[in-house]
C-alpha cells in the first residue's frame, strides 16, 4: 500500500507477534503431520480498494487492524491476559451486562472455504461435525439444539482465504463457542481506558455482576468529549482458542466431480468440400467441417477456426453447439488448416483438434457421362445422354473413331468440340465406328473416362469414290511438325527440340501439316468427306526412362499428361477450278459441293504433351441417287436415253418392258454416266417397238 515504515511501531513487533500466532504448529488429527494454525492463500482482485483486500486477508486469521497513536498495529485473537483492570473507581455510571441473543447464538456453524483437493472449488465444513463420535460420546449438536428449545440456530460464514479443511473447521468451532458462552458488557470508563485499542483484553472488577478481574475483549471504543471512553466488550476465555483434535477428512473420490478447468477436446475434425450454386447461377466452393463431439459433459459450444496454410493467423469461422460447420467461398487447389476447440460454461477451452484439406472444388474432373445412346434415322446418327449433375459443367465434347472396338479418346477426332449445357442430344452423319463423349468443366477439366457407343451400320445412300492416304510417309508440307520413325512406325507430331522420348521438354504451341494429296472428283459434286485418323498422346517431359527417384512419387500419370493438353484439328478447303479455294474449315464428317478438295491438320499444345498421328486418310463419298421414266416408246430402232443429271460413276440400269412375246428381247448399249441406248428385237432379231419403264441407280450428281 506504499505506507512508510515510520507508521509501524517497534520494528513491526506486533506484526511479528501476530505472525507467530498463525505459525503455531498443530496436529489436526491423530497421526497427522503438523500444519500451521492459520494460513492465508488468497486470490486478490487488484481492482478493488487496497483496504478492502486487507480486510479480507485479516478476516481469515481473526485479525484486527488498528491505527493507534499514529501507528498501524495488527492483533490476532488468541489466548492472552488483560493489559489493564477497570474497577468501579474507573467506571463512570452503571454497567450493562447481557448474554447472547438468539440471532447471535448458534448450535451449528458452517464455514465455506476453498478446497485444493476439489480443484479449488468452494467447499464447506461444519461444527459440530455430523459424526462427532470421535470427539464426544454424545451428539453435541443435538444437545445444543435441545438446550435452545429445539430450534436450529445455524450460522454460515465465508472465508475465501482458508484452503485447509482443518483450519476452516477450527474457525467454525471458535465462532460457535464464543456465541454460546460469552457475555456482552457496555461501560463508560475514565481516561485510563484511553490506552486500550480494539481487540485488547481488559479485566473488569465490579460488585454488581460479581466480576472479579474478569477478562473481556474490546469490540468497540468511543472517545467522548469529556475525555471519558465508552467501551463495548465481549467475554474472553482462553478455552475458546484451544485447538480441538479433529477426525481425518474423508478422501475425495477421483470421479466425484469433473474438473471445470480441464475440458476434453473434440474427438475429430472431418473436412470435405463441394460446389454450391446460388439463385443467380453463381457457383462457389464450400468447405464442410464436421466436428466429432467432445466426451466432456459440460461443453457449451465449439469454436471453429481456419486459415490458408500460407497465412499466420487463424480466423474464427463459427461458434455454436452444432457439429456441422461450413466455410463459404474457399479457394480451389489451396490448402486450408482448420482447428476446433470445445468451450465449457466457465469459458474454459480445450486443446485444439486440427485437420488440413487441399480444396478440390472445381479442380475435380466432371463426372463421366452416362446413358450414352445412338438412334439411327436414315443417314443420321442421333446421339443422346443424361446430363451430369456437376455444377461447374461447361460443355460436352463428342469425338469419332473408325474403330468398332477398342476406340480410345486419344485415338479419335472431334466431331463437336463444344455442346453447351443443358443440351443432351446431338445429330451427326452416320458412319460405321465409335462415338465418344466427355464432359468439360469451366476450368477445362475433362471427365476421367470417355463414354463410348459403337455402330457397324453404314450409310447405304453414299458410295466411296476417292481416298487419299498420307501415312505412307507424311510427305506433305510441314510447319513446326515432323515425321519421325519410332519402333518401325512413322509418326507425325509437333517437333520437339530433342529426339522423341528424350528429356527435352520443349514443344511448340502450334503447328500444321498440309496434305501431299488432294481429291479431284472430276466434276462439281455434292460429296461427303470423312477423315480417318489414328493417334496417341506423348508427354515429352515424363517418360518412364526419364524418371528418377521412386516411381510411385512421380508427379504425372504413367502415360503422360491429360489429353486435354493437346489437340489436332482436320480442315478442308474446296474449289471448283483448283485455283480459287475456300478458307479452311474444321471437319470430321461433312458435306460439300465442289470438285477439288485439299486438307490440312492443325496441332496445338498447352504444355509438354503432343498428339502423334500414325495413320491419316480422307475418303470422299457421293450420294446414291436414282433417275427413272415410265411408258417410254422405243420405236423399232435404237432408243437413246439421256439422264437429266449425269452420275459420277456409270449407274446400274433396270428395264421393265410391256407386252413382250416369246423370244422378244432387248439390248443396252452405250451405257455411260450421262445415259444409255436400248433396242427391242423379236426372236428373229428384227427391231420392234415396245413400251417400257427404266430406272438408273448410281453415285453422284454433277452440279452445274
Amino acid at each position: 500500500m506504499g505506507i512508510a515504515n515510520g507508521y509501524f511501531d517497534s520494528n513491526f513487533a506486533d506484526w511479528q507477534t501476530a505472525g507467530d500466532v498463525c505459525d503455531v504448529n498443530i496436529t489436526p488429527y491423530s497421526g497427522a503431520d503438523e500444519i500451521d494454525l492459520m494460513d492465508s492463500h488468497a486470490v486478490i482482485d487488484t481492482s478493488r480498494k487496497a483496504i478492502d483486500n486487507v480486510k479480507e486477508i485479516i478476516k481469515g486469521c481473526r485479525g484486527i487492524l488498528n491505527f493507534t497513536y499514529g501507528f498501524y498495529k495488527i492483533l490476532v485473537e488468541t489466548t492472552g491476559s488483560s493489559s489493564i483492570t477497570l474497577t468501579e473507581d474507573n467506571i463512570i455510571g452503571g454497567i450493562t451486562v447481557a448474554s447472547k441473543n438468539k440471532n447471535s447464538r448458534y448450535n451449528r456453524v458452517l464455514v465455506n472455504f476453498i478446497n485444493p483437493s476439489k480443484n479449488y472449488q468452494s467447499d464447506e465444513v461444519q461444527f459440530p461435525p455430523i459424526d462427532d463420535s470421535a470427539e464426544a460420546s454424545a451428539d453435541q449438536h443435538a444437545n445444543m439444539k435441545t438446550a435452545d428449545g429445539g430450534i436450529l440456530l445455524e450460522g454460515r460464514f465465508d472465508f475465501p482465504t482458508l484452503t485447509n479443511p482443518y483450519q476452516a473447521r477450527e474457525m467454525a468451532e471458535i465462532i460457535l463457542r464464543r456465541s454460546r458462552s460469552s457475555l456482552d458488557v457496555v461501560v463508560k470508563a475514565d481516561g485510563n481506558a484511553m490506552e486500550l485499542a480494539i481487540g485488547d483484553i481488559v479485566a473488569i472488577t465490579h460488585a454488581t455482576p460479581s466480576f472479579s478481574a474478569k477478562d473481556f475483549r474490546v469490540q468497540g471504543l468511543v472517545l467522548n468529549a469529556d475525555m471519558s471512553v465508552s467501551l463495548t466488550l465481549s467475554e474472553h476465555q482462553d478455552s475458546y482458542y484451544s485447538f480441538g483434535t479433529q477426525i481425518e477428512a474423508a478422501e475425495i473420490p477421483d470421479t466425484t466431480l469433473p474438473n471445470p478447468f480441464s475440458v476434453t477436446a473434440p474427438a475429430s475434425v472431418t473436412l470435405t468440400d463441394e460446389l454450391i450454386e446460388y439463385n443467380d447461377g453463381t457457383v462457389i466452393t464450400r468447405l464442410n467441417i464436421l466436428v466429432g463431439a467432445s466426451t466432456d459433459k459440460f461443453v457449451q459450444y465449439y469454436q471453429v477456426e481456419a486459415k490458408l496454410s500460407t497465412e499466420s493467423d487463424y480466423k474464427i469461422v463459427s461458434q455454436g453447439t452444432q457439429l456441422n460447420h461450413e466455410m463459404i467461398n474457399v479457394i480451389d487447389a489451396k490448402i486450408y488448416n482448420v482447428r476446433v476447440k470445445a468451450i465449457n460454461s466457465l469459458g474454459v477451452s480445450s486443446d485444439y483438434t486440427s485437420a488440413n484439406r487441399t480444396i478440390v472444388g472445381s479442380v475435380a474432373p466432371p463426372s463421366d457421362v452416362t446413358n450414352f445412346a445412338i438412334n439411327i434415322i436414315n443417314d443420321e446418327a442421333h446421339l443422346t445422354w443424361t446430363a451430369i449433375s456437376d455444377l461447374d459443367l461447361d460443355y460436352y465434347i463428342i469425338r469419332y473413331s473408325t474403330a468398332t472396338s477398342g476406340a480410345t479418346w486419344q485415338n479419335s477426332i472431334e466431331l463437336a468440340d463444344r455442346i453447351a449445357r443443358p443440351a443432351t442430344t446431338a445429330v451427326f452423319p452416320l458412319k460405321t465406328g465409335s462415338y465418344l463423349i466427355k464432359a468439360r468443366d469451366k476450368l477445362g477439366n475433362e471427365s476421367n473416362n470417355e463414354t463410348i457407343i459403337t455402330t457397324n451400320i453404314a450409310s447405304v445412300n453414299y458410295s466411296s469414290v476417292s481416298t487419299v492416304n498420307e501415312h505412307t510417309g507424311f510427305s506433305g508440307t510441314k510447319s513446326s511438325v515432323s515425321a519421325t520413325t519410332i519402333d518401325g512406325t512413322v509418326y507425325l507430331a509437333l517437333t520437339a527440340s530433342g529426339a522423341l522420348g528424350s528429356s527435352d521438354t520443349t514443344v511448340p504451341t502450334s503447328g500444321s501439316y498440309l496434305f501431299n494429296n488432294s481429291i479431284d472428283l472430276g466434276a462439281k459434286y455434292k460429296a461427303q468427306v470423312a477423315a480417318n485418323i489414328t493417334q496417341t498422346i506423348q508427354d515429352v517431359a515424363d517418360f518412364f526412362d526419364n524418371r528418377s527417384g521412386n516411381f510411385d512419387d512421380a508427379s504425372a500419370p504413367f502415360d503422360g499428361v491429360s489429353t486435354s493438353n493437346c489437340t489436332t484439328q482436320l480442315q478442308v478447303a474446296t474449289s471448283d477450278d483448283n485455283v480459287t479455294y475456300s478458307s479452311y474449315s474444321t471437319f470430321v464428317v461433312g458435306e460439300y459441293e465442289a470438285r477439288y478438295l485439299k486438307f490440312q491438320v492443325l496441332f496445338t499444345s498447352t504444355g509438354t504433351a503432343r498428339s502423334m498421328i500414325s495413320a491419316l486418310s480422307v475418303t470422299a463419298s457421293v450420294p446414291i441417287r436414282r433417275e427413272f421414266d415410265s411408258d417410254v416408246s422405243s420405236t423399232t430402232g435404237v432408243k437413246a436415253i439421256t439422264f437429266t443429271h449425269a452420275f459420277k460413276t456409270s449407274p446400274a440400269i433396270g428395264i421393265s418392258a410391256q407386252g413382250l412375246a416369246t423370244g422378244d428381247f432387248y439390248s443396252i448399249t452405250s451405257k455411260s454416266v450421262s445415259g444409255f441406248s436400248i433396242q427391242f428385237k423379236n426372236s428373229s432379231g428384227t427391231g420392234i417397238s415396245k413400251t417400257f419403264d427404266w430406272i438408273a441407280e448410281g453415285a453422284g450428281q454433277v452440279i452445274p
